[in-house]
């Protein structure tokens, strides 16, 4: 939760959401823009959580991320991470398949069920350092770029191939996801905010309405 202190030098706090399997690279991505460092590290037991504060377009933006578990037994503990949330980063792996269908199948039916209708969602390939021609990975194990092609369209996501390790896109990924989100919520610049609050402290606290069918839209991110 945001602090009062917080919006003496915060334009815009917005809380992130990584969603993927289990292995895929989340908490690498977050430990390599939180720490700036790569390492293994044992599997997210639920949820982690860091923060940034970057100068996006002349704003102060705080992002509030959170790193959570990607075992099925977990997706439960889980549901309330999704409220209130503004941005979700889908994360699959470069070398497995599976988890890009899971994307689809599991992960954005969750960010539709439980999460905010005007979230930003972004696509994230991961590990592109060993999935590159010449690697280890076979051509049957790559995720193909039509693939991904055909996701991000089919649901409206920019779509960014990063390595933690190599730091690779990272930066450039929340930067791109903090601009959505500065301009999804801008709308609440000119809202009169109580208790003499700076308007900005709205943007952590603003009410949103889930979305409870998966059928009423078919995209995570509006393009308005």
């Amino acid at each position: 939760m945001a602090h009062r202190d917080d919006y003496d030098v915060t334009d815009y706090i917005f809380k992130v959401l990584l969603l993927g399997d289990k292995g895929v690279g989340k908490s690498s991505i977050v430990r390599r823009y939180v720490e700036d460092r790569f390492d293994t590290w044992p599997t997210t037991i639920c949820v982690e959580y860091g923060t940034v504060t970057r100068h996006i377009n002349g704003k102060t933006v705080k992002l509030q991320i959170w790193d959570t578990a990607g075992e099925e037994k977990y997706h439960c503990l889980t549901d309330i991470y999704y409220r209130n949330t503004h941005g979700v980063i889908f994360v699959f792996d470069l070398g497995n398949p599976e988890s890009l269908e899971n994307v689809r199948n599991t992960w954005i039916n969750q960010v539709h069920a439980k999460a905010p209708d005007d979230v930003c969602c972004t696509l994230v390939g991961s590990k592109n350092d060993v999935t590159s021609p010449g690697d280890d990975v076979t051509n049957s194990q790559r995720v193909s770029a039509d693939e991904i092609r055909r996701m991000s369209d089919l649901y409206c996501m920019s779509y960014f191939s990063t390595s933690a390790k190599l730091n690779k896109n990272i930066e450039k990924l929340f930067d791109h996801l903090s601009e959505q989100m500065i301009s999804k919520h801008s709308d609440y610049d000119e809202i009169p905010c109580p208790d003499s609050l700076p308007s900005f402290a709205l943007h952590s606290f603003q009410p949103h309405s889930p979305v409870t069918d998966p059928e009423e839209q078919g995209y995570c991110c509006s393009s308005s």
